[in-house]
């Protein structure tokens, strides 16, 4: 076995570092979408984050950051890129179905990302690893 704790470190930091900037600046546009003489009001946020664009927007970027992870896992680890980037999704996984959702994001559609994770993580780690043959 290959493992390499620097390569599953620094490909769990891409991802919680990519998921907060992303929320960070997803929040922030969808506040500065609200009427902008208004404080927007729970309402208003709530109708926001359950918009089906949206949630389509939050899902494929949710699904771009595990790919980066795992690419940035595999690129860190090319003894054996899949095999680390699986324990890179194997974890964002398993905080995917453990932790609290945002509100307004169906429980079904969380379950969904979470369990997607893996598989795109190890489809990053498996695309550095055909890149380099």
């Amino acid at each position: 076995m290959n493992l390499s704790l620097t390569a599953i470190a620094a490909g769990f930091a891409v991802s919680v570092v990519a998921s907060a900037l992303i929320g960070l600046v997803f929040g922030a546009a969808i506040i500065a979408d609200a009427d902008p003489d208004e404080q927007p009001d729970e309402d208003a946020l709530h109708a926001a984050m359950t918009n089906r664009g949206v949630l389509a927007q939050i899902t494929i970027l949710s699904l771009v950051v595990a790919l980066l992870s795992g690419a940035v896992t595999g690129w860190l680890a090319p003894a054996a890129p899949i095999l680390n980037a699986a324990i890179v999704g194997a974890i964002g996984m398993a905080m995917g179905l453990v932790l609290p959702a945002p509100e307004g994001i169906p429980p079904a559609l969380r379950i969904v990302v979470a369990l997607a994770t893996l598989p795109v993580t190890m489809l990053g780690g498996w695309t550095l690893a055909m890149t380099a043959l």
